[in-house]
């Protein structure tokens, strides 16, 4: 059985702790929390997708632009202080490793096909 790319273990660990900010009171009544929740969701899809061979290039591009949007987001959560330092500072660490993952990988992708 093969393992999954450690992108995939990472997105999926950052989806699982965005998700769970559902449980901050002021995120879960919020148009923010939503965006996140569903930001983060989109995020999976294009990386799951990706992975799967599906318009790699497109899915990895967007997966990027889902992953900048995310970190506005959740330092806009930071700063209405409705996320804890502690919190942020986790997510912005495994947000910090998928994006290190996406780049490579475009740029491995932007180099074999051109």
């Amino acid at each position: 059985m093969t393992q999954p790319a450690p992108i995939h273990g990472d997105t999926m660990k950052l989806a699982a702790m965005v998700l769970r900010l559902a449980d901050v009171p002021a995120l879960n009544r919020s148009p923010l929390g939503r965006r996140l929740q569903e930001g983060v969701l989109r995020l999976l899809d294009h990386v799951i997708l990706a992975l799967a061979g599906f318009d790699r290039k497109q899915h990895l591009i967007a997966a990027d632009a889902e992953l900048q949007t995310l970190r506005g987001q959740l330092l806009l959560a930071l700063e209405m202080e409705w996320l804890e330092e502690e919190s942020f500072l986790a997510l912005a660490e495994i947000a910090h490793q998928v994006g290190r993952q996406l780049g490579g990988w475009i740029k491995k992708t932007h180099a074999q096909s051109g």
